[in-house]
């Protein structure tokens, strides 16, 4: 399916309804099916659109964020089996952690993950400061880019479609070599969704004194730099300076611009085919359907639980740890707590734009002040190194078979492999679409229209 194929090289995956299949679509968030009769009915059981905003006092919000929290933990500590918790060291995974520890019987088992390059961002010491705190079991799994060649085959076969976060990799290694010692385990996805853990909800906060950054951009074209950092802040300036609103929070949240032209991997041929395909037609869809009296800060809130977090993050989760039969379980998108959270105007949740201020305030006494204001480094698989690296040979003999060169270009990718391999350009993220797309070429038989 062309558009679901543009989704895929702009933001690494499809979204909404779309699966790169024709005539096959998902379901869409909150909705069910009924077939009857070789007839189906699809109906919706929750809107966003459908939460109130409630007003009350800071006080009041952070001590209900407290309760619906711990009610929430003891909720997904129910089990037949042992739960643990995958640990990052993060806010979320640390207050699950403290949390769990807490209304557990015994010491909870802790996961944690590092891997073979130290160069990009890593709170593994802050796991082991919170698992030695709590007094978990702390487990700590070492990942090596010489190694995962076949997880990524296999990643091909569960995800059943390409899928370009490479943060799959390690929950599905990890569940992999848990399997059959435990069978449950807590992550913290939802809690950057709902209450303000990304850049984007401060940049919105601030959107009119960005704007007045837009004649930088001009100049960093003049200079025909190669510069990745000044090629990297020219692209957030044409982003935060875009006049629509749902295309600005579309462009904020790819790495691609329509001056690098992220269809230029593909083929002459099927390239103009898929020019005609607007990459942002999700956001606009989903903006569409808000009530015009939110903020923007608010309408960031609302498309992030409605895009990035359902069409990235519980894709992967679902998807890389099921294929090893684990069930991993969100604490933050307990329906009573992401329900609350959702009603709070987005302005409380980041005040003056700090990022998850409320949150913060209600884990005070939780969580370590350390670990609650210390930096976000956040969570990075380095598979721009293993590209250059362990995963070069392996890129270079995927994207040499004649069935994906039939849609890839290949000479214009190893153009820019190369140039990635020198420093010379950041096309990490591309050129690691370009290879899960074409392992999924090359592992699957089908008709390519």
């Amino acid at each position: 399916k062309h558009e679901s194929l543009v989704e895929y090289i702009w933001y690494g995956n499809p979204m909404g309804v779309n699966t790169i299949y024709n005539e096959i679509n998902e379901l869409d968030a909150g909705s069910y099916a009924v077939v009857k009769d070789s007839k189906i009915r699809i109906s919706k059981y929750f809107d966003i659109n459908d939460i109130k905003e409630v007003r009350l006092g800071e006080r009041e919000a952070i001590e209900r964020i407290n309760n619906l929290l711990h009610q929430s933990i003891k909720r997904h500590l129910i089990s037949d089996v042992p739960v643990g918790v995958f640990l990052s060291g993060g806010i979320d995974s640390s207050a699950i952690t403290a949390l769990a520890s807490k209304y557990n019987e015994g010491a909870i088992n802790t996961y944690s993950v590092s891997f073979d390059f130290s160069g990009g961002p890593n709170e593994l010491k802050k796991a082991e400061k919170i698992a030695k705190r709590y007094g978990t079991h702390h487990n700590e799994m070492h990942i090596s880019g010489g190694d995962i060649i076949p997880y990524i085959e296999a990643l091909i076969d569960a995800h059943d479609s390409p899928f370009g976060d490479a943060a799959d990799i390690p929950l599905y290694i990890l569940t992999k070599q848990l399997k059959g010692s435990i069978k449950a385990v807590m992550q913290g996805d939802g809690g950057d969704e709902l209450f303000g853990g990304y850049s984007i909800y401060n940049t919105m906060h601030n959107v009119k004194n960005w704007q007045l950054a837009q004649w930088l951009s001009g100049l960093i074209s003049l200079s025909c730099t190669r510069n990745y950092q000044a090629l990297r802040l020219q692209r957030f300036i044409d982003a935060i300076t875009e006049k629509n609103e749902a295309l600005r929070n579309a462009k904020l949240l790819t790495t691609e611009t329509r001056q690098t032209n992220p269809l230029r991997v593909f083929c002459e041929k099927l390239r103009k085919k898929l020019a005609s395909h607007n990459p942002f037609k999700r956001y606009e869809e989903v903006y569409e359907a808000y009530a015009g009296n939110k903020s923007l800060v608010q309408k960031a809130f609302f498309t992030d639980t409605q895009i990035i977090l359902k069409d990235t993050f519980l894709e992967k989760v679902d998807k890389a740890t099921m294929a090893n039969s684990m069930e991993v379980r969100v604490p933050f998108l307990d329906k009573d707590l992401s329900e609350f959270a959702l009603s709070i105007p987005a302005e409380t949740k980041v005040k003056r734009g700090k990022q998850k201020y409320l949150l913060k305030r209600a884990l005070a006494g939780i969580v370590p002040e350390e670990i609650l204001y210390g930096k976000k480094t956040g969570f990075s698989v380095p598979y721009q190194y293993w590209l250059k690296k362990d995963l070069s040979g392996y890129f270079r003999d995927q994207i040499a078979t004649k069935r994906v060169g039939s849609i890839i270009n290949k000479e214009e990718v190893w153009k820019l492999f190369q140039q990635h391999k020198q420093g010379k350009g950041n096309y990490g993220f591309l050129l690691w679409k370009t290879l899960i797309l074409s392992v999924w070429l090359n592992k699957n038989d089908f008709e390519i229209n």
